[in-house]
């Protein structure tokens, strides 16, 4: 991906204990690696687990669709990449892919919106203003991307 399109989060090497009986890799390792995409996100905008635990604030996931698009195998090196799609003062939608360390082959998409919110009282809030301003910077810089190809679309078996 260039450095003028989506932002580079994570790099990842493809464990053996990932795979399934299939001989690839298990879709739930694929969950752990998207997740661990925003984990990342979040950490180094400094509203991570170390912001979660200090401040009792945090980010929940409210909706997640993920496409996966090619096998992912044992010791295949990969990487993630964020694209905000959109933000307010509460809320986020993202596209994430993880994509092969030939730095073009999408190996799987997952699009998510979450919200920031106040751990004792579990409802949303409003985003710090240091994090929250480097999120606006980073998504004015992504409306001039195009809006990926499977973003916003829902599930079904098409007709033939």
């Amino acid at each position: 991906m260039a450095e003028t399109g989506p932002k580079h989060i994570s790099d990842f090497t493809a464990d053996s204990r990932w795979m399934d009986y299939n001989g690839h890799m298990n879709i739930a390792y694929y969950t752990v690696a998207l997740d661990k995409t925003m984990d990342d996100f979040f950490a180094g905008l400094g509203i991570g687990e170390t912001y979660a635990r200090k401040e009792n604030r945090s980010t929940f996931m409210l909706q997640n669709h993920t496409r996966y698009l090619r096998e992912i195998r044992e010791g295949q090196q990969f990487s993630s990449y964020l694209q905000l799609l959109g933000l307010d003062s509460k809320r986020f939608h993202a596209f994430v892919s993880l994509v092969h360390s030939d730095g073009t082959t999408q190996l799987a998409i997952s699009e998510v919106i979450g919200m920031h919110v106040d751990l004792e009282t579990r409802k949303p809030i409003e985003f710090p203003d240091q994090p929250y301003d480097v999120m606006s910077a980073l998504f004015a810089e992504h409306q001039a991307l195009p809006v990926p190809k499977f973003a916003g679309r829902g599930i079904g078996i098409a007709d033939n």
